[in-house]
């Protein structure tokens, strides 16, 4: 029975000390200040989560909206982002 069990407890005690590593690595990569986050980098990830956001908001809400009124609301959302972002920058200071 272990002879069945064996292989696989090998490997799987390989995936873990491999994803260990990458974490360690992903840690230390974060530490040394290379990970960084530009503009471009944020407005994708903004418009990303405002499409996403926007489309379930519209089937939810309205059903039968046309993809006019979700690519407004999408423009809403990233805008109401950036505004408010301003808005905290500007307050903090």
């Amino acid at each position: 029975m272990l002879k069945i069990f064996l292989p696989v407890l090998t490997r799987l005690k390989l995936a873990i000390d491999r994803s260990f590593f990458y974490i360690k690595d992903y840690i230390s990569f974060i530490e040394r200040g290379a990970f960084f986050v530009n503009k471009l980098n944020i407005f994708v990830i903004r418009a990303v989560l405002g499409a996403v956001f926007a489309v379930i908001l519209t089937r939810f809400f309205y059903p039968n909206a046309h993809i006019v009124y979700v690519m407004g609301l999408v423009f809403a959302l990233v805008g109401m982002a950036y505004l408010l972002e301003y808005l905290r920058r500007r307050k903090s200071k």
